[in-house]
């Protein structure tokens, strides 16, 4: 078993039976190899499971310094082996599910411990599936809306159960699912849907409601229709929820509530839903005031639907957060945070016909954080041209350099492929002339590409390469070019290259700053001062 605490990039052995065996892991045992047979305590990341052959399961709760190996055969009477899943219900209790195939035996049972930091060799083992047929069961999920966590899921050979008394009994549940081998439970955290995987039947979800977008308006009563909330003014939040399921919802209700106290709902919280026909999508409007904001603001809409139809337990729960009481400023800032839906940065790349290659673009890190982010391309299209270098670049407007010394700063994370085959660059264009390349010290970049790289920037160049220490964290660069360029035109360009082959993600830059210039290029976001009175 390893382990990673930085998303993957890197990896350590906390147990193993082979070898120098992990302590308490002895040397025969191997682990069985479904994909969900290794659990992880939602509360403490160092309580870990794992269903071994034979029978048998290893827990640790040091994160793997030590292991209790369990019998389980010996220890839950009539649980024949064949493990396939491992599921935490808190530091006390685990769910173990098996897939033997012989007629009677138990699949599915509750281990639990007197308190959290009692040994696992003390654990009792309990039979829990009183209702569920005499078939392999793959998998238990616990219903992440059930504070007492007696609702539960269990895939099985012949469709999926369900049990709302801790597994004391199990029944059939939802509408439409043939009877097929289920292999696989999903739910997001507020429990909106369920999402079951097939065996050869495909995927299935229930509920069948889906969000299509949200937006915010401010035109049922507004001082200048610029799509944003303003203090004083009113518009209307609209939801567009999506129907993928085969049967229509024709009774909802839509419920939103507001993190932000300074919005109110005018002609109140709760709408009913226009129904929704199979297949298709609906609009509901719920209108909305801003009043008393202080500045620029945001809101978080919490907003829930609940329609009887879907036999769920909860609404269908979703959050949609937006910025209230500002104004899009142009050519009022010497900083490009990207805040702005029209930033004046312009990307450019080659070859612009080819439908493999992505140019730079604006994206959302947040609703309310915004960077441009630069593909790591391979440059290839397939079917219709081998591999070839690829670069793209993202450009400044003109900017006068005035009688200081010009400097640029600027946010950024980074991963390139590795090995310095592909990289970014900054570079400076002089009264529209020939590109040349800045920040070329070993304190700017973090190294340079290879010497045998066909990327378009160059071979053996100071560059941004590889990925950038502490990723997905954002570092600062700063650049000082001293008095060069003053009383001149100059334009900055990110410029990313990359060799035939092989991608990573890319090049994301946020809130870059120009010190130095005579004037305020970008645009800024600024907070609506006074209030309207439409």
């Amino acid at each position: 078993m390893w382990r990673s605490n930085n998303g993957g990039l890197n990896w350590l052995l906390i147990g193993s039976a082979v070898g120098v065996p992990s302590l308490g892991l002895p040397p025969a045992r191997r682990f069985r190899s479904s994909p969900y047979n290794l659990g992880v305590s939602p509360t403490d990341l160092n309580r870990i499971a794992v269903g071994a052959a034979g029978g048998f399961l290893d827990i640790t709760t040091d994160g793997g310094a030590t292991w209790t190996d369990v019998d389980l055969i010996a220890s839950a009477p009539g649980y024949q082996g064949f493990t396939t899943n491992v599921t935490w219900q808190d530091n006390q209790n685990l769910w173990i599910t098996s897939v033997a195939q012989a007629t009677g035996a138990v699949r599915v049972i509750k281990a639990s411990i007197a308190n959290p930091t009692a040994s696992w060799s003390t654990a009792t083992f309990v039979a829990k599936q009183n209702g569920l047929p005499d078939l392999p069961v793959t998998r238990v999920y616990i219903d992440p809306r059930d504070s007492t966590h007696n609702t539960l899921y269990a895939a099985t050979h012949v469709g999926i159960y369900s049990t709302t008394d801790g597994g004391a009994n199990w029944a059939p549940f939802g509408n439409g699912l043939p009877t097929v081998r289920v292999n696989d439970i999903y739910m997001p955290p507020d429990g909106g849907f369920i999402r079951l995987a097939t065996y050869g039947r495909g995927i299935w979800e229930l509920s069948q409601i889906e969000l299509g977008s949200v937006t915010l308006s401010d035109d049922v009563a507004s001082c200048d229709l610029d799509g944003v909330l303003d203090n004083g003014e009113t518009g209307r939040l609209k939801v567009t929820l999506v129907n993928q399921g085969p049967n229509n919802v024709n009774q909802g209700t839509l419920t939103v509530t507001s993190s932000n106290p300074n919005v109110t709902f005018p002609q109140g919280n709760v709408i009913q839903f226009p129904p929704l026909q199979k297949k298709g999508h609906s609009t509901g409007f719920v209108p909305v005031t801003l009043n008393g904001a202080l500045g620029m603001e945001q809101t978080t809409f919490k907003i829930a639907f609940q329609a009887p139809e879907l036999g769920l337990p909860s609404p269908f729960n979703l959050d949609s957060t937006f910025r209230l009481n500002y104004n899009e400023q142009l050519q009022s800032s010497a900083t490009e945070s990207f805040e702005s839906a029209s930033p004046v940065w312009t990307a450019s790349g080659d070859p612009s016909e080819d439908p493999n290659i992505t140019r730079w673009q604006r994206r959302a890190l947040s609703p309310v954080q915004h960077v441009f982010w630069g593909p790591n391309n391979n440059g290839q299209r397939d079917d219709v041209k081998g591999d070839l270098p690829d670069q793209q670049s993202l450009t400044s407007p003109t900017m006068r350099v005035g009688s200081t010394s010009l400097g640029i700063s600027f946010k950024h994370r980074f991963s390139f492929e590795a090995g310095g085959w592909d990289g970014g660059v900054v570079e400076i264009s002089v009264n529209g002339g020939a590109w040349t390349a800045v920040g070329t010290s070993p304190a700017f970049y973090n190294g340079s590409t290879n010497a045998v790289t066909s990327a378009p920037i160059g071979a053996s160049r100071p560059a941004f390469v590889n990925r950038i220490a502490g990723w997905p964290n954002f570092s600062t660069a700063t650049l000082d070019l001293g008095t060069a360029y003053n009383g001149q035109d100059v334009r900055i360009r990110f410029r990313i290259g990359a060799d035939e082959s092989t991608g990573a993600p890319g090049w994301d830059i946020d809130d870059i700053t120009i010190t130095g210039i005579t004037g305020t290029p970008f645009t800024s976001l600024v907070p609506q001062i006074g209030v309207c009175t439409p």
